[in-house]
């Protein structure tokens, strides 16, 4: 018999390791001592309560005198775990609460198991109060609540945290259409097609045991993430510089397109990542570990990729331990680091050449305020309109892209113009108007150096 609270224990470990910026993955790895189905239940109350963190606060503050001390992070990731069981998960609160319990006794102070117990009770017991989940800003900390309202208005600020509440799926991209019709036949499961190359799955998981892993059929990559690469339109046999370029998923598609890759990054440990990708999926890059603020470039480049770091507030979906970990410190100090990387990549690039720039995150000091900041202190370059088939006809479900206007009332703007902003509440895939899935945040923008 499973050791009681185990899978609670172990949940509030991965907690615990997300609050302090571990990361997700890594976070996860705490799993390794449970099996089967308490493995994916203490994951999925991790997850639960790192997304529904904010809510759980605000709804377990009606029966507190007072917060729990800072010091007491098992008390506090426990009472997250627990309450996100009662919350936001079908577990019967008995359960819930007992298991929990049970997880907190190897705590040290008799007073957190007692406060821990009492305040789970009364969330238990006392109706849920709805005003607090009906504002949907209520799930994120104040300042980003406050950064989205200002830049996209509380309409598409709500619709984008309901998609962050709501577990991803998984896309996947094939290298080719053949290869994805193969992949549909032998699933088991129901999936979307989204385009000719792309399908969506409906739930994510170990991506070893599908369909065609080791044949290299496919990777994982969200649909967004497809966009800056379709931007750049690359002929086959085209030299292109991949900057910041680990995991991946963009070096793979530049390669599948036929593109001459060499891929820059770094991180080593993300390299690797790339490197066994592209052994998997038989494609191929030169691949170099180097921080590109002191490598020296060998030429001059036509086509250069900047997929810059970034505070990642547009892969909520998938990395809702952010709302954990970032603070508006942390977008000045990627903002930065972006300016830095923007005027670097600059120097590698030919008179005449394009610059893709890209960022997963939702602010706009990472996208449109950097841009133009690039372009007020490097008067030979200028935005220019991104390739027709940025977002063609077989992406079906993005709004508000219109191509014969040059800019939008939406969120998706300035397409001819040279840059296109992608929230996660703008894929929608039914006929009835509701989003099904989203996608990740991005910002693009398309420079062009003059010859």
């Amino acid at each position: 018999m499973a050791q009681k609270g185990k899978a609670r224990a172990i949940a509030a470990t991965i907690f615990m390791r997300a609050q302090s910026g571990k990361g997700l993955e890594q976070a996860l790895t705490s799993l390794a001592p449970l099996k089967g189905h308490e493995r994916s239940f203490a994951a999925a109350i991790a997850l639960c309560a790192i997304r529904h963190h904010y809510l759980i606060e605000r709804h377990a503050a009606r029966f507190m005198a007072r917060p729990l001390p800072k010091g007491a992070r098992a008390a506090r990731a426990l009472l997250n775990i627990g309450a996100a069981q009662i919350l936001y998960m079908d577990v019967p609160a008995h359960a819930a609460i007992d298991e929990t319990i049970a997880a907190a006794r190897p705590l040290r102070s008799d007073g957190h198991r007692r406060f821990l117990n009492a305040v789970l009770r009364k969330i238990a017991q006392e109706p849920r109060d709805e005003t607090i989940d009906a504002a949907p800003q209520n799930a994120l900390p104040d300042w980003l609540a406050q950064s989205w309202q200002a830049a996209f208005g509380t309409k598409t600020t709500d619709a984008i945290i309901r998609k962050h509440l709501t577990p991803p799926p998984l896309d996947l991209h094939f290298k080719t259409s053949e290869a994805r019709t193969r992949f549909q036949e032998k699933f088991e499961k129901s999936c979307t097609p989204l385009t000719a190359t792309m399908l969506r799955l409906p739930e994510t998981g170990d991506i070893t045991h599908l369909p065609y892993f080791a044949q290299g059929d496919w990777w994982v990559q969200d649909i967004a993430a497809t966009i800056a690469v379709r931007a750049l339109a690359i002929e086959p046999g085209t030299p292109v510089l991949d900057l910041c370029a680990a995991p991946g998923g963009k070096s793979l598609q530049l390669a599948n397109s036929g593109a001459v890759v060499t891929a820059i990054d770094h991180n080593e440990e993300r390299l690797e990542r790339l490197r066994a990708n592209m052994e998997r999926t038989k494609l191929s890059a030169t691949i170099i570990a180097a921080d590109i603020l002191n490598w020296q470039s060998p030429q001059k480049w036509q086509h250069i990729l900047l997929d810059a770091p970034c505070s990642a507030t547009g892969t909520l979906r998938r990395n809702p331990d952010i709302l954990l970990t970032r603070n508006p410190d942390d977008v000045h100090t990627t903002a930065a680091m972006q300016k830095a990387l923007l005027a670097r990549a600059a120097t590698f690039l030919a008179a005449g050449g394009h610059l893709l720039y890209c960022v997963c995150s939702l602010q706009p000091e990472e996208g449109e305020a950097q841009i133009a900041d690039f372009l007020a202190a490097h008067s030979d370059f200028a935005l220019a309109p991104l390739a027709p088939g940025t977002l063609p006809q077989d992406f079906k479900g993005f709004k508000g892209f219109t191509p014969s206007h040059t800019t939008q009332t939406g969120t998706l703007t300035g397409a001819l113009t040279g840059t296109l902003r992608i929230t996660p509440a703008d894929f929608n895939l039914s006929a009835s108007g509701e989003i099904a899935g989203g996608c990740d945040g991005f910002f693009i923008a398309h420079l062009r150096k003059s010859a």
